[in-house]
């Protein structure tokens, strides 16, 4: 009697298994064969416990955040040692020392136009939505993970990055501040793995940067008003609208009992709803 074979991996492959993929490590073609085994899933409700969280927040109803995985995503690890070496490819294409020189400063002081992704810390650039479908220069910048902000727009690489999916919207009823320790988690998580992230909406300019400033609050135990200063003097199309600075200040009040723009001369921090605030707490201007 003839035994009858197993599946082949063919077999396994067309029934929807994980197939083996292989990642490219040096310019010769050396290929690292990652093992069949089942990708561990890298969703929210596991990793930033996000049900959990707006439970405590309030039952915040609106399912505003996912962080997608699918079978085609490589691990992480995965992702971000061939993001690395994607880098040093370029850098070591460039065919002049002026060149290399100008992307350098670009990639480590942010100074490159508002058009252009804006580096604010090594591993978290601020763009649009024009840079985020853009696949070509997010591989040459070595992005890992993307935190798109805005409702109206889609993933455009799932598969090829890591995304966090915020439906927010520029307006003045939003709610963030249900979203800022899940964005200050996810970019703490791509420190962590010395990956590099895009957070973006359309412009950014309101709400992905009100987004990272709350990160740098939380992470970086920055000030308000510090925070705010250095992403719109590296980004200068910044400008958060009233309700997301609102939210900003009475965060920052929560997190360090005290605002660093209770008393700024900015203009940016003189509007009506603030003002209210600082009067009821017994803040007032020097």
């Amino acid at each position: 009697m003839i035994k009858q074979k197993g599946p082949t991996s063919s077999t396994r492959i067309a029934s929807g298994a994980l197939a083996p993929s292989s990642i490219s490590f040096t310019p010769s073609g050396l290929q690292r064969q990652k093992s069949s085994q089942t990708l561990k899933k890298y969703a929210s409700t596991r990793k930033f416990n996000r049900r959990h969280e707006l439970q405590r927040e309030g039952e915040h109803v609106r399912n505003t955040s996912i962080v997608v995985y699918s079978k085609r995503n490589p691990d992480e690890e995965d992702a971000v040692m061939a993001a690395q070496w994607r880098v040093m490819e370029a850098l070591a294409q460039e065919q002049s020392i002026f060149k290399r020189l100008a992307a350098f400063i670009g990639r480590t002081l942010g100074t490159a136009s508002c058009q252009d992704p804006t580096v604010i810390l090594n591993h978290v650039l601020l763009g649009n939505r024009e840079n985020a479908a853009d696949s070509r220069l997010l591989n040459l910048l070595g992005i890992t993970h993307i935190c798109n902000c805005a409702a109206q727009i889609g993933n455009s690489f799932e598969g090829e990055f890591i995304y966090l999916k915020l439906n927010l919207h520029d307006s003045q009823d939003e709610e963030l501040i249900p979203h800022f320790q899940t964005v200050t988690k996810f970019i703490k998580r791509v420190e962590r793995l010395r990956g590099r992230v895009l957070l973006h909406c359309i412009s950014g300019a309101s709400r992905s940067p009100a987004l990272l400033i709350a990160y740098l609050m939380i992470d970086k135990k920055m000030p308000l008003l510090e925070a705010y200063n250095m992403v719109k003097r590296k980004r200068h199309i910044v400008q958060p609208n009233q309700a997301f600075r609102l939210q900003l200040a009475k965060y920052e009040l929560m997190l360090f009992g005290a605002s660093s723009v209770a008393t700024t001369p900015d203009k940016d921090w003189n509007f009506y709803a603030w003002n209210e605030v600082k009067n009821e707490r017994g803040l007032r201007r020097k």
